[in-house]
């Protein structure tokens, strides 16, 4: 690469990205380290229905927002209609539902976000921008106000959370103290996704890389759940943009350390996918048509869906603190009963490039977490108006390297 268009480079990402260094090194990437050997084997130990036969709920679950896993594996599933937390042991047996519909200690209004630390679960909610602690047990510990917004966890530690979250600004000029640049005046709000350090009682740190969205919204809706709260506790990695193979490593400074590309080539949908899409076009404009929506409110990837996918769907960090991306079509783009194999690339922490393989075992809801891979697998389709869910818990067997 020569200086010049380093240097191009560096002006793009310096003005899209926070980064308090003027100078990031790229790890440029052709071919995995490993050649045509999958970096580990992912089989499936067992699944947890949401749901029956019947339409009856299984454990009073109707919808899954989130969950979480202890460090004995045990998994917390966090219910948002049902206002509770249902605990599954690590072998996927039963074992307690936690919390119901109130305003009392222990009791939730759609709960949006649930993290696990040591002995303590903290279960955010929107509604009323409220923090619950409770132990493991359910077990009721204290809870307080957070700055109003729509936040995705990424992980909790000892002193501080690591946090998403969307935002709008209507100010015009800039922030010295951030380094978020805002709206500008005739064009209306701009948005922004935000990775944020906040302390324990969740007062805001710093922000550490965010990403702007011009409006309209569509392209950058896609880092809202982007990453995973997977052993995310020195660094971030974070795209500047989807449609890019290209990955920022940040420290909790905000510094941007590196950034990991390697040569891709965006496919186009496989025909299953683009069946179902064009499934949803139909139903979309259909509705819209009937509820007389202008075209200026209609979203466009309904009315409009593209032919390929984007390229960074998903990002992991896994036991030995390598780097898993999710790219190009994966199962989140058609309904349940369709079988997608998506690509997964692992990279070093350093960023090099160490395999790739198929898989179909990671969703826009999937962790990591001592040797096991655990994903939601939703199918929410217009079509069939069919809502099914079930948690898929997977053994992850690294290969020797």
């Amino acid at each position: 690469m020569n200086r010049l268009v380093f240097m191009t480079v560096l002006l793009l990402l310096t003005a899209q990205l926070h980064a308090q260094q003027e100078k990031v090194t790229v790890i440029e990437n052709t071919v995995p380290k490993n050649g045509d050997s999958p970096y580990a084997e992912i089989s499936l130990l067992y699944t947890i229905p949401t749901y029956d036969e019947s339409e009856d709920y299984a454990y009073g679950i109707s919808m899954v927002y989130d969950l979480a896993v202890d460090k004995n594996g045990n998994i917390y599933v966090l219910g948002k209609y049902e206002d509770n937390i249902v605990v599954f042991d690590r072998n996927g047996k039963y074992v307690r539902t936690i919390g119901r519909e109130g305003d009392g200690p222990g009791e939730f209004r759609s709960p949006n976000n649930i993290a696990i630390r040591d002995n303590e679960m903290h279960v955010f909610q929107v509604m009323g921008s409220l923090m619950q602690v409770l132990d493991l047990e359910g077990n009721y510990i204290r809870k307080f106000t957070v700055p109003g917004g729509n936040y995705r966890f990424i992980t909790l530690h000892d002193d501080y959370y690591l946090t998403m979250i969307r935002k709008t600004r209507l100010e015009t000029g800039s922030s010295a103290t951030t380094g978020i640049r805002v709206g500008r005046a005739g064009r209306g709000p701009d948005g922004y996704f935000s990775v944020e350090m906040r302390d324990k009682d969740f007062e805001l740190i710093r922000n550490i890389a965010y990403v702007e969205t011009d409006p309209p919204l569509t392209k950058t809706t896609r880092h809202f759940n982007l990453l995973s709260s997977s052993n995310i506790d020195k660094f971030i990695y974070f795209p500047q943009n989807t449609d890019k193979y290209e990955i920022t490593k940040y420290d909790l400074e905000g510094n941007a350390l590196l950034t990991i590309v390697r040569d891709y080539k965006q496919s186009k949908f496989t025909k299953p996918v683009m069946d179902f899409k064009n499934q949803l076009k139909e139903y979309w404009i259909d509705y819209y048509d009937s509820q007389g929506v202008p075209n200026i409110y209609r979203n466009q990837n309904f009315v409009d869906p593209p032919d390929r996918p984007w390229v960074i769907r998903k990002i992991l960090i896994d036991d030995h603190q390598n780097v898993w991306v999710l790219a190009g079509e994966w199962s989140g783009d058609t309904q349940q009963e369709v079988s997608v194999e998506s690509t997964l690339d692992v990279f070093s922490p350093e960023g090099i490039y160490l395999a790739s393989q198929k898989t179909s075992a990671i969703s826009y809801l999937s962790i990591i977490n001592n040797g096991r891979l655990y994903t939601l697998v939703r199918k929410e389709s217009p079509v069939t108006t069919d809502e099914l869910e079930e948690i898929r818990v997977y053994e992850i067997k690294y290969r020797d390297r």
